[in-house]
């Protein structure tokens, strides 16, 4: 997979802070990829992707119950 996001976007779809996810880069857990054209970092979005949190209901048509489901990556 070679689509990437930004910190910023990584931070709102994980549920991370952009300081935590700074932290991780630091600690090489994550690997930094090029700069977008407002020279934002980027993460590749497979590196992200077992932390993605999406919201989720029970029942939809009964109105159920948010909760964050965590995405497993492939």
């Amino acid at each position: 997979m070679n689509d990437v996001v930004s910190i910023d976007t990584a931070a709102l779809v994980t549920g991370t802070s952009k300081r935590t996810l700074w932290r991780r880069l630091s600690a090489g857990k994550l690997q930094r990829h090029s700069m977008d054209e407002r020279g934002r970092v980027m993460l590749a979005l497979a590196d992200i992707a077992e932390h993605i949190c999406l919201p989720f209901s029970a029942d939809p048509a009964r109105g159920g119950s948010d909760f964050c489901a965590i995405g497993r990556g492939r």
